[in-house]
């Protein structure tokens, strides 16, 4: 999720917000309340989640900036594992030797911007390319794959999704939003992207269910700093460094758990890396965080 403050799901304690798919998913695996952010600004959290590499380490501190020539990211780490890899939606990043991703639904050229949709894309919800992702789950049920989908949704300006449905005089806001009239209209717009979010979580779900590979499939639903609201993203207060973090794996990670023990972004590329059977290599910034998800431990990190 894009721009997505940790708070603002149904799993998460917001009564206002609709995310029944997010909460389903958070009820179906388990739900990490302390998982902090490396930045609170968009790129350079996003190649961080891809190096396992804090931002200085990489090269990209600055927001829109890429990373060292050289650098490795997830699919330099998966593909010698046998796996595919994909992304669907937003880029960010660079330069493009540093992210040989596939990309389902355009010509392989990462660009800072949202996905354009394929031409042959059968659906399209908000940002993402359906279609795509439903064709790259499908193409090739003998081999593992690894997609991400990349939302763009719920990033300002907050023009997509039905914001009627959100009364702006009936939201709660947080104790460190300034409650005017604007502030009000602004909330139920970017809650009805929240909710374009949350529909494109429940297909993408569905369509992995359909091709009869979710009891195998490892699932991993991630917040990104927060939203541009005051006090959240480019901030160092808690909205704009700490993230929502949801994992679900039938059989290996207990259903409707909670943990609050420490992690971060930077563990993400490792705990992948250990999931499809490799070693994670010496120098990255976190490590895998399997023997928390599978309950084999109850803390990970000390400090952040």
């Amino acid at each position: 999720g894009d721009d997505l403050s940790f708070h603002d799901l149904g799993c998460w304690g917001n009564r206002d917000v609709h995310t029944p798919n997010i909460d389903r998913l958070a009820s179906e695996g388990l739900r990490l309340t302390r998982c902090f952010a490396p930045a609170p600004m968009c790129s350079p959290l996003r190649q961080s989640l891809y190096t396992g590499l804090h931002p200085v380490k990489n090269g990209a501190y600055p927001n829109h900036s890429f990373v060292k020539l050289g650098t490795k990211s997830l699919p330099h780490h998966l593909q010698p594992l046998g796996y595919r890899i994909g992304l669907v939606g937003k880029t960010h990043f660079g330069p493009p030797d540093c992210y040989p991703f596939e990309y389902p639904g355009r010509k392989n050229n990462p660009t800072n911007s949202a996905a354009t949709p394929s031409a042959q894309a059968s659906e399209q919800i908000g940002s993402l390319d359906i279609g795509a992702i439903g064709d790259f789950i499908r193409r090739d049920p003998s081999a593992p794959f690894c997609l991400v989908a990349a939302s763009n949704e719920p990033h300002s300006p907050w023009t997509r999704g039905d914001a009627s449905r959100y009364d702006p005089l009936k939201l709660k806001l947080p104790p460190y939003f300034v409650d005017t009239p604007e502030t009000r209209a602004a909330l139920a717009s970017y809650y009805a992207e929240v909710t374009v979010l949350d529909e494109q979580v429940g297909r993408i779900l569905q369509l992995l269910a359909l091709s009869g590979q979710a009891s195998n499939t490892f699932v991993l639903f991630i917040s990104e700093q927060g939203s541009s609201f005051p006090h959240s993203k480019w901030t160092l207060y808690e909205p704009g460094i700490r993230g929502a973090l949801l994992a679900r794996w039938p059989g290996r990670i207990a259903a409707g758990k909670t943990t609050e023990a420490l992690c971060s972004y930077v563990d993400i590329l490792p705990t992948l890396m250990e999931i499809a059977g490799g070693s994670p290599p010496a120098g990255l910034a976190g490590s895998s965080l399997l023997p928390l998800l599978e309950a084999r431990i109850n803390r990970h990190a000390d400090y952040i």
